[in-house]
């Protein structure tokens, strides 16, 4: 039942961020579509780079918390279309207090896909991504019996995000992204890998 409930509040949660990012993509697409920028960037590379924490506490002393880095080298071949090679290092907690202490390591190599909403000369740039890689995990289990279980894990992953870029000089551009990265490219755990994370991009 511990677990279901578990279970249960990470799905609200997962939901939860996306709605709320999918909310405000939207409402930042429609001012980056009248927003110009500074100066119009033809055929750049672009070097990113994105950060998140999260923590939620199911009790005093039982908790869960996950830390993601992730970066990632694209480029722009047309006025709304760039491809990009990413790397995900993502590790998490699960703490159940004398029940349980699950840890996961995982890394996400992957070749993705961007579609641009608003063009080259935009301010604001909110986008879509897709993309397909692979997931390489490590686990540890403990639990109260004394008992530990260890492995390793590795699969197909697909990518799916959303996001937007906000350029604040004529290089550099902050951005916000929500998206998952899908275990054996099975569309069922996008939940399980939501994330939001903050960054930046530089052009070159």
């Amino acid at each position: 039942m511990h677990e279901r409930n578990l279970s249960a509040g990470r799905r609200g949660r997962a939901i939860g961020r996306l709605g709320l990012a999918v909310l405000a993509w939207a409402a930042l697409a429609a001012v980056g579509a009248l927003a110009p920028a500074p100066a119009e960037a033809q055929g750049l590379w672009e070097y990113s780079l994105g950060f998140s924490f999260q923590r939620s506490n199911y009790s005093d002393e039982s908790f869960a918390w996950v830390r993601r880095w992730g970066t990632s080298l694209g480029y722009q071949f047309s006025n709304h279309s760039a491809i990009e090679v990413s790397y995900q290092d993502v590790y998490q907690k699960t703490y159940l207090h004398e029940q349980q202490d699950t840890r996961l390591y995982d890394r996400i190599l992957s070749a993705n896909w961007v579609l641009n909403i608003t063009p080259r000369d935009a301010l604001i740039r909110p986008y879509f991504k897709v993309g397909g890689g692979h997931l390489w995990r490590d686990t540890s289990s403990k639990y109260a019996s004394g008992d530990e279980v260890v492995g390793t894990y590795d699969s197909l992953s697909a990518i799916i995000g959303l996001g937007v870029k906000w350029y604040v000089a004529g290089q550099v551009a902050v951005r916000a992204e929500a998206g998952s990265y899908l275990e054996g490219a099975n569309i069922a755990t996008w939940e399980d890998n939501v994330s939001i994370n903050l960054g930046f991009s530089v052009y070159f």
